[in-house]
């Protein structure tokens, strides 16, 4: 028997939103049946808050969330966001749904929703059924307008006028009978394409939008990306560039192509309002890529209007905040909204891009740890533009953020990326991020648990917690046998074993180890004999802080470091031609301070079981962050 308690006329409220209901609803799952679609997969599903029950859509966001059974008969799910489609029949589709529990049966006695339940044919989707019902009424119309004269008076000379059915050498219209198209407007004397709205008739807020029906629509560009290019299918180059415009509801993609990005690229603002009229076959369904809360995405063609709005009657902003202990039903659907404190800022960084139509060019990367106050931590990863709006000092200072179109990914368990479309907005004038900054002033709390596991730790090219050495014994660093955990250290050389094996020789392309074979070198992974080798580092390292010592393995890029760029084989022909400047250059990195990001994994040696750290990566200590992040931990000690 469930104990959870079902949201009272939830069912009434995805039909109709004057009827008032707790949110987010909590609703029983009593049946589910996959659409027969052609194009996309989806599934039908028969709701039930425990007096009324009804029929509801899937978006294809949540079609891995259902797939496969994984969600059965009896299922409590808490509804936290969906749509309804208003047309002939009306049409819920779910967005974001959670699980709560597995009930062992139906609960109360639940009856249809007479007359508002959608009635979905399988084999065809619900765009297909909305046009279907509308074309069979307008044709009705046009057959009984053809046998009924309509008398017209001419305004010149009085004369009645039978409009009946058209001659044979007249072309007879076919399909149903549409709204005439509106003239078009004049065109205006300035150059741009977009001239300032005079009316706000017949607006519809971004929730109501359908793909059934014309639409207009009025929001405020939140996002805009750079055009980009490619060769088109049937050869020629595609042009496309979209923005995110959101009103008092929620916030949808729009996408210009080819002639609409000459056209309107350079007149559309960032923070400016617009209205945007378009007709059907505009709005289809949004992938999972898409970056707005609407499941539908629109696509402006030569046929689009464009109005700008006055600056008083620009839509309100509004966020959908997810705490980052909830992002873990995010993951892989779509975007997410976040609020939340820069715990920590790494300076930036700029990788190559080795595949794809950008291989060989940069990007910039910059990673950071986010904390709010459910007391989790999770890693965001802004690129590009992004990446050079923060700095490092933002995390020394610890900046309220506030992010909008965010990608929840499962690097690492759980975390977070920019996309194109994404922004981000430091130190916000929001009630929430006001809320936020007190509590984060007024905790004690300096450690924090990363989202989707259980350890400390972060994961691979994340942003690592700070530690102390003593910390990896005492929280049981690198014990896991899932994956390892990653930390960043700031510790200082006090012993270097430069008697046992500190290089290997490799082959220059691959790496790999090799070995000599009288005066080549065999490359046994390979198969491949080689006429010279590479010798690259390998140092066993003792680093020292003021909890502890361990000893870390340190590779060649970050060893090169250590000796100020000297690489292997240099310090190989030293050994064997100058072995007093060999000695003292050995002698001359002891007791330097380094920041070095840790790699803790458990790894068994003849039966023995033990935790192995290597440094992953290391760069001398900045004396002027590390002095900020010191007097931070005094400050928060202190109250």
């Amino acid at each position: 028997m469930s104990t959870t308690q079902l949201t009272s006329r939830a069912v009434e409220h995805f039909f109709d939103a004057s009827i008032p209901c707790e949110k987010p609803c909590i609703v029983q799952v009593l049946g589910m049946k996959e659409l027969a679609l052609k194009d996309q997969k989806r599934f039908r599903i028969t709701v039930s808050d425990g007096a009324k029950k009804a029929t509801v859509i899937t978006t294809s966001q949540l079609t891995e969330f259902f797939d496969n059974g994984k969600v059965p008969d009896n299922t409590i799910l808490k509804v936290n966001d969906f749509t309804l489609m208003v047309g002939a029949k009306p049409v819920v589709s779910l967005i974001d749904v959670e699980i709560v529990e597995q009930a062992s049966n139906v609960i109360g006695s639940p009856v249809s929703l007479k007359g508002e339940e959608p009635k979905v044919k399988e084999g065809s989707s619900p765009v297909k059924q909305q046009i279907a019902s509308v074309t069979q009424e307008s044709s009705t119309t046009v057959k009984e307008e053809e046998k009924t004269p309509v008398k017209a008076e001419n305004a010149n000379n009085n004369m009645e006028v039978d409009m009946k059915k058209p001659e044979a050498d007249s072309p007879t219209p076919k399909g149903p009978a549409l709204m005439s198209p509106t003239p078009s407007p004049p065109k205006a004397e300035s150059v741009s394409p977009i001239s300032m709205s005079q009316s706000a008739d017949n607006l519809m807020p971004i929730s109501n939008m359908n793909p059934y029906s014309s639409t207009k629509i009025k929001g405020r560009v939140m996002m805009k990306e750079e055009v980009r290019s490619f060769n088109g299918k049937a050869g020629g180059t595609k042009k496309v560039f979209s923005i995110v415009i959101m009103d008092d509801t929620m916030d949808v993609k729009v996408t210009f192509w080819d002639g609409e990005v000459d056209k309107y690229y350079d007149v559309i603002e960032v923070g400016k309002s617009y209205t945007f009229k378009f007709g059907m076959g505009a709005v289809k369904m949004g992938d999972k890529f898409n970056p707005a809360k609407c499941p539908y995405v629109v696509t402006i063609n030569s046929k689009g209007v464009i109005e700008q709005c006055q600056d008083n009657d620009a839509p309100k902003i509004t966020y959908h905040f997810v705490p980052i202990d909830k992002m873990e039903p995010h993951i892989k659907k779509g975007s997410v909204d976040v609020l939340a404190v820069l715990h920590e800022v790494q300076s930036s960084t700029e990788i190559v891009i080795k595949n794809g139509a950008q291989a060989g060019s940069t990007k910039s990367k910059r990673n950071c740890t986010l904390v709010d106050a459910s007391g989790k931590q999770i890693f965001l990863t802004l690129w590009d533009e992004l990446a050079g709006q923060l700095e490092e000092t933002d995390g020394t200072r610890h900046a309220i953020i506030a992010c909008r179109g965010i990608r929840v990914g499962d690097y690492g368990g759980c975390s977070l990326s920019s996309s194109r479309m994404s922004t981000i907005e430091l130190d916000p004038d929001l009630p929430e991020a006001k809320t936020l900054r007190a509590w984060y002033d007024s905790s004690s709390t300096s450690s924090f648990t990363s989202v989707g596991s259980g350890a400390t730790g972060g994961a691979a090219g994340q942003p690592a917690p700070r530690k102390l050495i003593s910390d990896i014994e005492a929280e049981g660093l690198g014990k896991s046998t899932v994956k390892p955990d990653y930390l960043s250290l700031t510790a200082s050389v006090v012993w270097v074993n430069d008697e046992k094996t500190w290089q290997y020789p490799s082959n220059p392309k691959t790496k790999t180890k090799v070995v000599q074979q009288g005066d080549s070198w065999y490359d046994e992974k390979n198969s491949e004999m080689l006429d010279t080798c590479q010798r690259r580092y390998i140092l066993p390292v003792s680093f020292s802080d003021f909890t502890g010592r361990s000893f870390l393995t340190v590779f060649d890029d970050d060893a090169k470091k250590i000796f100020g760029g000297i690489s292997a084989d240099e310090m190989w022909e030293m050994s064997n031609t100058d072995e007093k400047r060999f000695k003292d250059l050995w002698k001359s990195i002891m007791f330097k301070t380094w920041t070095i990001r840790v790699r803790a994994k458990s790894e068994s040696f003849q039966e023995e079981t033990r935790v192995k750290c290597q440094a992953v990566s290391m760069e001398p200590v900045n004396f002027v962050s590390e002095s900020r992040h010191l007097l931070e931990r005094i400050r928060r000690y202190v109250n």
